[in-house]
C-alpha cells in the first residue's frame, strides 16, 4: 500500500481500483462547509476547540471513506492533521464531470468561457495562460486516473469552535493546513520522482481549475478557492521555492509529458 508517512491511516477505501497508469499529479480540494455543519449537529458544540479539530476531521474522513460517490486519498484537518483514506495507487473518484450535464464536452468547446463568471475567468487566465480551456490542463480525459486527491476541511471564522484558535492564512483554511498541504505535496513529489518544478505545472491543480461549471459561481472558484479575487486558499504556500512560471511548464514539460502519458 502506498500512502504518505506524514499521514495517519483512517480507513482505506474499498471504492477504488488499481491504477493502470502512473500518478501524474495532485488535485487540491475542499470538503465544503456543508459536511462541517453536519458534523457540528452530530458532535455538538459544547466541546473544546482541540477536541473539535480531531472529531470534525474524523467525521469528514468517514464521510469520504463510507460515501457512495466522491472519495479522496488524503484529508487535512484544522490543526494540520493528515489522514490517509486510500492507497495512492488506487483510482478514487475525487474530480468528476457530470455526464448528465455533459460537462466534459461543454468545457472542451470554444464557448466554454460563457459558462463562467468574469471573476473566475480573470483569475483562471492568470493561473493557466498557456491553456485553451479547463480540459486542456490535464493529460487525457480523466483526472481521477492520474491524480491523487487531497481534501482540506474548511473552518469559517464564525464557527463556535474557531474563536481565534487557528491563525487563518487566507479564507477558510488555517496556517497549519497550508503547511501540511505543502509538506504532503512535496513528499509525494519526492517519492514519485516528479520533475523539480512540478508544483508550478499542471501536475498540481485545484478542482475548480478543471471544472468551473460545478466548482465555481459568481464570486469565482470555491474548490479550493483560488480562482477568485479574494482567495480562500493561499496557493503560494504550495509553490514556494519554485522558479519557473506556470506558462513555461505548461507549454514545455507539461505538453511533453502529456504525449508520453497517452491520451486516456
Amino acid at each position: 500500500m502506498v500512502t504518505s508517512d506524514l499521514a495517519a491511516a483512517f480507513r482505506v477505501s474499498d471504492k477504488g481500483r488499481p491504477r493502470s497508469r502512473p500518478v501524474f499529479g495532485v488535485t487540491m480540494h475542499t470538503s465544503g462547509i456543508g459536511v462541517v455543519n453536519r458534523a457540528a449537529k452530530e458532535i455538538g458544540v459544547a466541546i473544546s476547540a482541540y477536541d473539535a479539530a480531531d472529531l470534525v476531521l474524523e467525521f469528514v474522513a468517514a464521510h469520504y471513506a463510507n460515501g457512495d460517490e466522491y472519495g479522496a486519498h488524503y484529508c487535512i484537518g484544522w490543526e494540520g492533521q493528515i489522514i490517509s483514506l486510500a492507497d495512492e495507487d488506487e483510482v478514487i473518484y475525487h474530480t468528476g464531470f457530470s455526464r448528465k450535464r455533459n460537462e466534459l464536452a461543454r468545457l472542451s468547446s470554444i464557448n466554454w468561457r460563457k459558462e463562467c463568471s468574469a471573476q473566475y475567468l480573470r483569475n483562471w487566465d492568470k493561473r493557466w495562460p498557456g491553456a485553451k480551456n479547463p480540459i486542456d490542463i490535464f493529460p487525457g480525459t480523466s483526472v481521477n486516473s492520474k491524480y491523487i486527491g487531497i481534501e482540506l476541511v474548511p473552518v469559517h471564522k464564525n464557527s463556535p469552535w474557531f474563536v481565534g484558535r487557528w491563525p487563518q492564512e487566507s479564507g477558510f483554511f488555517t496556517r497549519q493546513q497550508h503547511a501540511s498541504a505543502r509538506a504532503l505535496c512535496m513528499e509525494i513529489g519526492r517519492r514519485r520522482n516528479f520533475p523539480l518544478h512540478w508544483r508550478l505545472s499542471n501536475r498540481l491543480i485545484s478542482h475548480e481549475d478543471v471544472n468551473p461549471i460545478s466548482r465555481a459561481n459568481r464570486s469565482g472558484g470555491w474548490d479550493i478557492g483560488v480562482c477568485r479575487d479574494e482567495p480562500r486558499f493561499d496557493w503560494s504556500w504550495l509553490t514556494r521555492h519554485q522558479k519557473k512560471t506556470p506558462r513555461e511548464l505548461l507549454q514545455t514539460r507539461g505538453r511533453l509529458q502529456r504525449k508520453e502519458s497517452g491520451s486516456s
